[in-house]
């Protein structure tokens, strides 16, 4: 379990897996059917992860940190993952994020969806009523540009034809 509060739980659609993190920096995969057995720990945030999700075209998740940063987390191969979920083998080495996203303040909320093949778009939610949109393609990425709220953003959401925020 975690040390202290956990801040976010995100769970994957068609797999048993659940991802919890929070004050402690650190996320966890857990496995629910296999009475919650802890698979892998992810670390790298420097703060507290205030939101976690599953990317919309990859075996990875992406993460939202008080660092400042948001960060891609691939995942092991569909053989792997399945290995895991089916063994009682621990795998609790910790793996480094693919690549980072600086952000001008704290990261409290994430969004995520599929632009086009091989193209998505990540919304992030700072701290202090800023989101900032990411168009995000392999492993190239560019800032789109942001968005100014009058309070703090705490919750985001893409659907197909607008972005909401609250």
């Amino acid at each position: 379990a975690h040390d202290s509060g956990v801040l976010c739980i995100e769970v994957h659609t068609t797999l048993p897996m659940v991802l919890s993190a929070g004050n402690d920096s650190i996320i966890r995969w857990w496995d629910y059917s296999q009475n919650f057995r802890l698979v892998k720990q992810f670390q790298g945030h420097h703060a507290p992860v205030n939101a976690i999700l599953f990317h919309p075209l990859k075996k990875a998740m992406i993460s939202a940190s008080s660092d400042h940063s948001v960060r891609l987390w691939e995942f092991p191969s569909t053989a792997a993952i399945h290995q895991n979920l089916t063994t009682n083998l621990e795998c609790t080495e910790p793996l480094e994020s693919l690549y980072v996203l600086q952000q001008s303040a704290p990261a409290v909320a994430l969004s995520a969806s599929v632009v086009k093949e091989h193209i998505w778009q990540v919304i992030v939610g700072l701290e202090g009523g800023q989101c900032a949109i990411w168009r995000m393609h392999e492993d190239q990425h560019r800032l789109l540009g942001t968005v100014r709220h009058s309070d703090n953003v705490h919750a985001l959401l893409i659907a197909e034809l607008f972005i909401a925020t609250a």
